[in-house]
């Protein structure tokens, strides 16, 4: 059994006063120092609302800083988190709720009509992150972080591939830290890195391509709810974006995009080679 440091409190120790994630479309920032608090009290929040070691809590909700909240609070609570596909029906989402066992569900204001209706068919207790937001800010003793056993399950992603039955795939924390270092190998992240995070967060890489890792690090993640192409592009011609990734639908909707004769991604960003293939003709 192999144990790590807390990453969120480790982070925070490390750089307080930096800025661990925004808000482009509300301005808002959240220091490591802020998320590092607000853990704490989501943490003693899920043990008040009967979590405990072990339980699964289920999440439904667009792209949001909340979302790495609950993350880090379900690991600090020792519960299971379980980030559900807001694409899916509730007849879809019904057997993943019951092979969780999840006892929880916190949704936001974009995912409310399904979540009711998830929520009443499985009978499962619901709050909003709204009310997780309020709560987090206000002050009171949170739960202090403790070591972390690296092969304990940390959030479950569920996935079928094009057929058949839903299956958890368990994500610990030792499989976070080794994907840390295989992207920092890869790309040079560190504390001077800005990423953007729209990917959908019931899917790995919404977490961990790059959000978890620049997290980690001690970068910056700007946080969008989902994919928007005419905004993402703004945020990367605008500067500041050192990292970046997307699928290739991403690449094909931005590549259709025509702003000027200029690269769409700096050669300071993604690499000369890359920045060749996405030159306009």
């Amino acid at each position: 059994m192999k144990f790590i440091p807390d990453l969120c409190a480790q982070r925070a120790m490390l750089t307080p006063d930096a800025p661990a994630f925004a808000d482009p479309l509300g301005g808002r920032v959240w220091s490591f120092a802020e998320i590092e608090r607000r853990v704490g009290c989501g943490a003693a929040l899920l043990r008040s609302l009967g979590i405990g070691v072990g339980d699964r809590v289920a999440v439904l909700c667009h792209n949001n800083v909340a979302f790495f909240e609950l993350l880090f609070a379900c690991a600090r609570a020792k519960a299971i988190l379980v980030p559900l596909n807001w694409r899916q029906t509730p007849a879809e989402l019904a057997p993943i709720i019951e092979d969780s066992g999840a006892k929880l569900m916190l949704y936001d204001a974009a995912t409310a009509d399904l979540a009711s209706k998830v929520a009443a068919a499985a009978r499962l207790a619901a709050r909003t992150l709204t009310e997780w937001d309020t709560l987090c800010a206000q002050p009171g003793d949170g739960i202090a972080p403790t070591l972390w056993e690296t092969d304990a399950p940390w959030y479950l992603l569920y996935t079928s591939g094009t057929t058949g039955k839903p299956k958890a795939v368990i994500q610990t924390a030792g499989m976070a830290l080794t994907n840390m270092m295989n992207v920092q190998t890869a790309t040079g992240i560190g504390p001077g890195t800005k990423s953007l995070n729209f990917l959908p967060l019931f899917h790995t890489a919404g977490i961990n391509l790059h959000t978890l890792p620049v997290f980690i690090v001690g970068g910056l993640s700007q946080v969008l709810p989902k994919f928007d192409v005419d905004l993402v592009l703004s945020l990367v011609q605008r500067g500041g974006i050192t990292v970046f990734f997307g699928v290739p639908a991403i690449y094909q909707a931005i590549s259709c995009i025509r702003r000027s004769s200029t690269p769409i991604f700096p050669p300071s960003n993604i690499g000369a080679a890359a920045a060749r293939r996405f030159r306009r003709p």
